[in-house]
Order: structure tokens, then sequence, then C-alpha cells
């Protein structure tokens, strides 16, 4: 039976917030959390509570809760494990119906502590207050009130990823690469030890959530292994929800119980749930953000056909490899393709799939090569191998002492500005055509900044340095892509 839905609209935009622990004395954890709220431009109400203080960071400090004038919708919990539930007590009289309880020392130290966080598990429910936590590095919600109220020394950009993560390092982790990647985050949930809210309630209400495009988790282990199939085969019909399962061996399933009290299940299991319900599963921290920038940036493929056009025949092989070892076809070229490729590339091209160009192009011929290989029928997607060589060349031109005396940075500074306009092109086919295009580039030409690497950023273009990371990549957005058909159908 479907579970009723779950109200966390206090979670996701609080009008007001009150950090019962706050403290004047940084860098105490009560401290760090109104800092880092005040630091990251919340834009509602904030309550300092603590029972000495008249004041931290020039706001007006409360000795209690029940000393607040107004309402609260929301309570971060910064206090001893003892006092937690006199907390929740003073809370519900104010009418807060969620707290973040940030607070450590419960079931991930033992039975003893287990026993602690039912008792404060318990109090909640009879106070009709639900729970984040505890054991949690807190919560960013930056969509639409820019709240930061967690441990981490960050701010994220705001994008339309969020993230469900059982360890809170985790998640800081991945809203670190989202934002360096240009993606940006929604939201992000340190969910803890679970003892009330679960990452299941979690990515049922980030389904419902108009902001939240693409769904993260990081799961080390779940209770109820079909509330958490239900939530996963309801979330993703109506978006993306990729899952990290960590603990999927002997030494990780004991190191998930310690970190979080998780009780980790087989991973044959999980792989199960995660196929069954249209879910991706990533292998790596590398892999969330691959596929998440895919999942928000590229077009839904219509099949799993995919061109290869490479600058150098090694990286051909390599990429056609990788996306069989995936699942994906890379299909032969008909005749009419290869007489239209025939009119661009040298005498020497390559003939197949993968296109291999042998160094040949001349100015304009890259975009040329992507558009009639776009423009065919039984090409679904395009990885592009290589690019950016002209930049890498241009810049060693540039920067060279005999720039100026032999003409090379006249030269240098025309490769660089062909690879922007390619890029620019990229763009406008990714549009034009709605099929996704995949560039694979060397790490050390990725990063570079300025020219063409930034114009792809900031249409969320992700670079990817390996053929087997972009080949990983693409397939999970043709199963999601399969998924959607499927239940479109």
């Amino acid at each position: 039976m479907k579970p009723d839905p779950i109200d966390l609209s206090s979670l996701f935009h609080p009008a007001s917030v009150a950090v019962a622990g706050a403290s004047p004395n940084f860098p105490k954890w009560g401290s760090i959390i109104l800092h880092n709220i005040l630091r990251g431009g919340y834009t509602g109400k904030i309550y300092p509570v603590n029972p000495t203080a008249s004041e931290i960071f020039g706001i007006p400090a409360y000795p209690s809760i029940g000393a607040i004038p107004d309402g609260v919708d929301l309570v971060f919990v910064v206090v001893p494990p003892e006092r937690v539930v006199d907390v929740l007590a003073d809370s519900a009289v104010k009418g807060v119906r969620t707290a973040v309880v940030i607070t450590a020392g419960f079931s991930e130290t033992g039975s003893d502590g287990k026993e602690i966080e039912d008792a404060v598990a318990a109090r909640a429910r009879e106070l009709g207050i639900r729970l984040v936590g505890p054991n949690c590095m807190g919560i960013a919600s930056l969509s639409p009130k820019k709240l930061t109220a967690w441990m981490p020394s960050f701010i994220p950009t705001i994008g339309p990823v969020s993230i469900v993560s059982q360890s809170g390092n985790v998640g800081y982790s991945l809203a670190w690469a989202l934002t360096g990647r240009g993606i940006g985050v929604c939201r992000s949930i340190s969910s803890g030890n679970e003892a009330d809210l679960t990452t299941s309630d979690f990515i049922r209400a980030l389904g419902d959530d108009e902001h939240t495009r693409v769904i993260l988790s990081y799961v080390e282990g779940v209770d109820d292994g079909r509330d958490f199939l239900l939530a996963l085969e309801e979330t993703t019909q109506k978006k993306p929800v990729v899952v990290l399962k960590a603990g999927h061996t002997a030494a990780g399933a004991r190191a998930g119980s310690s970190h979080t009290g998780a009780l980790a299940g087989t991973d044959e299991l999980y792989e199960a749930a995660i196929i069954q319900t249209g879910a991706l599963r990533a292998a790596s921290i590398d892999q969330l953000i691959d596929f998440a920038s895919v999942l928000v940036n590229q077009p839904l493929p219509q099949g799993d056909r995919v061109g290869i056009l490479t600058l150098g025949g090694g990286w051909g092989v390599l990429t056609a490899d990788a996306l069989e070892v995936e699942g994906l076809t890379v299909p032969p070229l008909a005749q009419k393709t290869i007489a239209a490729l025939d009119e661009v590339l040298p005498p020497w091209w390559s003939r197949g799939n993968p296109v291999d160009t042998v160094a040949g192009l001349r100015k304009g011929d890259l975009k040329k090569s992507l558009q009639t290989l776009l423009s065919t029928d039984y090409i679904d997607s395009l990885v592009l191998c290589g690019f950016g060589y002209g930049t890498a060349r241009g810049s060693f031109l540039v920067d060279s002492p005999y720039a100026d005396r032999y003409g090379m940075r006249d030269i240098g500074n025309r490769f660089i500005a062909e690879d922007e306009e390619t890029a620019r092109g990229i763009v406008e086919m990714i549009d034009a055509f709605e099929k996704p295009i995949i560039p694979v580039v060397d790490q050390g030409v990725i990063e570079r900044r300025g020219s063409f690497v930034e114009i792809l950023k900031d249409r969320g273009v992700l670079l990817f340095p390996s053929p087997r990371r972009a080949a990983a990549a693409l397939a999970a957005l043709c199963r999601y892509a399969g998924h959607v058909r499927h239940h479109a159908g």
C-alpha cells in the first residue's frame, strides 16, 4: 500500500528557523550552523536559542524556544543527547512540526545510544514532530529560501539537483562537485541515523518538489527494503533517481553499521530493486555527478545507437569498446552518410563508425561532420573524442617565446577561436537535433579555463576525461530514457 504523503514544506522552504544550542563560541557546532545560515543569505526569520547569550552574530538570542515571540517552522537541534527530548517538547508548544537533530551520540555508538534514540523518536511521534537525523550534518535547501544549515564551510550554487545522503560528508562532497561542475544544488539532506524520516520519505518528497529535476542518493542501508523499492518506483515515473549503495562488501557493511547505525542489506537486493524501479545505480561519487550532469543537461535519446567522431584512432577504439560493454550499439555507417562525409573529410578517413578523421580536419569540418552524423535516423546520440586539442596546441604556440617573431601567436589564436566556434556549435546542435553530444577530452585540456571549456560548462555540457566514464554516463541516460518511453507507452 502506498503510504500517505509527508508534508516537508517546513523543511524545504521554512519561513522561520530556530537553532537550539546556538553558541557565541566558535567553532562549537551550534555556532557553525548559525553562522552558515547567515552566510548563505537565508531569507526567513532566524532565532538563536541559548540560555545565557543575549545576542549571537548580532541577532537577538532567546533563552528557550518557548520564549520566541512568534511561531517557528523548523528547529535545528544542536544540544547534548539528554536534552533533545526537552527541546522537542518546547518546540511543540511553538507549533514546530519538523526538527533537524544534528546532535550525535545515538545508535551509531551502540545499544545504549540506540535506546536513547528510540526514546527521542517515540517522544517526537507523541508531539507530532517529524525528525531528520539524529547524527546528521544538517541540510541545505536553496530554492527559494537560500537555507544552508549544515556543518560544512561552503555555500553551494543553486541548481536543479537534490541530494539525500546517509553520510553528511558524502552529501557535502556531492554538493561541492555539483557546484564545481556548474550544475548546482537544490536541496541536500543529511539523513543520519533516520530514527524517524527515512531516505524513502525524502525521495518521495523530492519527487513532488517542483524545484528538483534529478535526485542523487547515497545509501548505506535501509530497514524497510520494500518501502525503499516502492519509493524509487513511484519517483522514477516523475524524475530520475540515481543511487550510490555503499557497504556492498563485508568490510563496507561493517563500516556502515558503525557509521550511521544502518542495517546493511545484501547487495543483490539493492541491485534488483534499482533495476526493477527504473532508478539508476552509480558505482562511485564520480558516477553520481556524471549521471546527474547528462540527466540535467542532455536530451533523452530515442534509442541506444551511438555515433563516434574522433580526432584520433585510439580514442575511437576505446570508446567503441566502452560503449559495447555498457550495452550500447555502435552501428555501421550507411552509404549515404559515408558519401556525405566524403565531401567534408580528407580522402584517408576511416569510412566507418567510429569516424576517425586522422587529424585531417580543415576549419569548420568538425561541425559539418557532427551535423552529418546527427542528421541520420539511425544514430541516437554521439560521442566526440579528442575535442580541444586545437586549444592545447594554440595555447602552446601563443605562450612560446618565439610567438611574435614567427607568427605563432596569430596561428595559435586561430586554433583557440575555432574550438570556441565548435563549442558553440555543439550547444546549438544539442538543441537543434535533440540528441546528446558527449565530449571526451584530455584531463589537461579540461582543466584549462576560458576558451571552449567555459562555453560548454555555461550550457551544462560536462566534458568527460575518459571513454569509460563517458560511456557509463550515456548508458545511464539511455536506460532512463527507455524507462520513460516504457511508462509513456
